[in-house]
Formats: structure tokens, C-alpha cells, sequence
């Protein structure tokens, strides 16, 4: 019998034993190019800062986007020309999530946790064919925490109008769990189109769990009124006798832990071995075989 193979009641052991009390949920947050981080509420910063970038709302713009179709119903886009010398975008994120592993018989690394890190992931709105002399491809560098760049690039499908929306543009994962600074940059020798929808993240929320146990007893009356909560009761409860179960439970699931721990750990061979007959008190012992059980 294996530890993997215990089923509930290992599960429930473990969960026991090793556990924190904190239930942690990994879930996704987004960056709007406009609202910001959705929790945060931290904006994502552009250069220049000034005449460049159009929201949704441009006018003047010669490429114009269904912005019923974006995240939010907001897009910032901006046309790059050698002349700005350079154009970017920048934004902060953090987050984790985290794996839980288990192995046989190594009492101190039966369950370790593992961080897996901060994911995140980039959309763009691509443009195709916007008529003649409308700049319509895009060309960027991706780059996190100051690393190596991730170029992407899209050339304009010319048999088509259609806007790409919601185009994955750039993804990471299994970042450290700290803060990290994503910058989206172009520098390049010819007109580029860019158009930053959201982002999503990964993040592990964290919430404490807290047991309560009472320290005087609830005298027997219909109703008591316990941290605000009506209890309806009908006899007299020791907080004692409440404290001792749930240690005396806990204590039973602990040996019924070990000894299980124990079996799985010894060294059993196949070997068979027998008891030969033997009366003891008059009572007869038959043979029987290790190896069968």
C-alpha cells in the first residue's frame, strides 16, 4: 500500500497535518489600457506622454476600430514614426500560484509547496488592410524585468479589412512571485501601428481561516446569542468537553496517520513465512501465510 493511494483518508491527514489555515485561490486579474489594473487600480504608463496616443474616441484617426469588440469598450493606439526615436508602454503586475506534491515515505518532504510564479498574458487589437498608405503592421519588443526582448511583429493581411481582436501578442509564465515591471517598446526605422487592448495576470489570493472555539458553557435556555449569531440550543454544552473531542480527534487521526505511514515504509519482501500449529490454552492456531495478506 502506497501513501499516493490512501484516497479520503490520506487527503484528509495531510490536510490535517500539514496545512496552513489559509484557503488560497488562484485567479486572474486584468489591465485595462485605459482603467488600469481591475484591483490595483494601477494605470499603465505611455511615452510620449503627450500627442501620440488616441484613445477610442479619436476623430482625426485613420484607423478605427469597432470598440464594441474591445476589452471594456476602450483601446489605446498609436502610429510610431522614426521621429519619436522611441514609443512604449509600461505596467506593473504581481501574483503567484502553487502546486502541492507528495512522496512516499520521506516524512519531511511529504508535502512541500512549490510557487510556481506570476503568469501574464498581452492582447493587442491588429489591424489589416486600411486602405493605401495607412500604416497597419506592428512590430514590438516585449521585455520583462529589464531580461532579454520577445519581439513579435504582424503583417497586415492585404485581402482583408477585418480587425483582429483579442490577439495574444505576448505571454510568460512561471515568473517569481514578486513584483514585475512588463515594457512593450518600439525602436524601429519605419512606421509601426500599435494598438494595446488588456492584459491578464495571475493571483493568488490569499484568505486566514479561523476556528472558534467557545470557553464557557451556553446555559440551557431556547435561544443564546454567541459573536451576534442566534443558536438555538436545547441542553447544556461544555466548551471543555467541545475542546477535548476535537483533540481527541485529531489525536486519533494523527495515529491512525503514523501507523498507516509505518506499514508503508517497511521494507516488506515477498517472501512467505508460516507459524507452524501450535495449542495454547487448548486452543488450536492454524498455519498462515504473511505473504496472502
Amino acid at each position: 500500500m502506497r501513501l499516493t493511494s490512501l484516497g479520503a483518508l490520506g487527503h484528509a491527514l495531510v490536510s490535517v497535518l500539514w496545512f496552513p489555515h489559509v484557503a488560497s485561490t488562484t485567479v486572474n486579474r486584468t489591465i485595462d489600457d485605459q482603467l488600469g489594473d481591475s484591483v490595483a487600480g494601477l494605470l499603465p504608463s505611455y511615452s510620449p506622454a503627450r500627442d501620440v496616443w488616441d484613445t477610442q474616441a479619436c476623430i482625426k484617426c485613420t484607423v478605427k476600430v469597432d470598440v464594441s469588440q474591445a476589452f471594456m469598450g476602450t483601446c489605446l493606439a498609436a502610429t510610431y514614426s522614426p521621429s519619436l526615436t522611441s514609443m512604449g508602454i509600461s505596467m506593473q503586475f504581481n501574483g503567484s500560484s502553487y502546486v502541492f506534491v507528495a512522496s512516499d515515505c520521506d516524512f519531511w518532504n511529504l508535502m512541500l509547496q512549490y510557487p510556481l510564479g506570476t503568469a501574464i498574458y498581452v492582447f493587442f487589437i491588429l489591424a489589416n488592410n486600411r486602405g493605401e498608405g495607412v500604416t497597419s503592421i506592428t512590430n514590438v519588443n516585449f521585455t520583462i524585468d529589464g531580461g532579454a526582448p520577445t519581439p513579435f511583429t504582424h503583417t497586415p493581411n492585404l485581402s482583408t479589412t477585418t480587425f483582429q481582436h483579442d490577439a495574444l501578442v505576448f505571454s510568460q509564465t512561471n515568473l517569481s512571485n514578486t513584483l514585475h515591471t512588463l515594457n512593450i517598446t518600439i525602436i524601429v526605422s519605419m512606421d509601426m501601428y500599435v494598438n494595446f487592448d488588456y492584459a491578464i495576470y495571475t493571483h493568488e489570493e490569499t484568505t486566514s481561516l479561523t476556528t472558534s472555539v467557545p470557553h464557557k458553557s451556553l446555559a440551557s435556555t431556547d435561544n443564546a446569542v454567541v459573536d451576534g449569531a442566534t443558536l438555538t440550543t436545547g441542553a447544556r454544552i461544555s466548551g471543555g468537553a467541545i475542546a477535548g473531542a476535537i483533540v481527541a480527534g485529531i489525536a486519533a487521526l494523527v495515529l491512525v496517520f503514523f501507523l498507516t505511514l509505518y506499514w508503508d515504509c517497511q521494507p516488506w519482501g515477498s517472501e512467505e513465512g508460516s507459524v507452524e500449529d501450535a495449542r495454547i490454552a487448548g486452543v488450536e492456531l492454524k498455519s498462515w501465510d504473511i505473504g496472502a495478506i
